[in-house]
């Protein structure tokens, strides 16, 4: 696992954005799923 450095949720709430060295992961803040990882394999 890799340290968070920032984490933001979308306007409505719904969506939470985690900053974690070269990625971002996107949750879905409701039901707590993985919606996405950005960035990852820019590497």
């Amino acid at each position: 696992k890799k340290p968070m450095t920032a984490a933001g949720f979308s306007e409505d709430g719904s969506v939470l954005a985690v900053a974690a060295e070269t990625s971002i992961t996107l949750w879905d803040a409701g039901t707590n799923t993985l919606i996405a990882v950005v960035g990852e394999t820019l590497k």
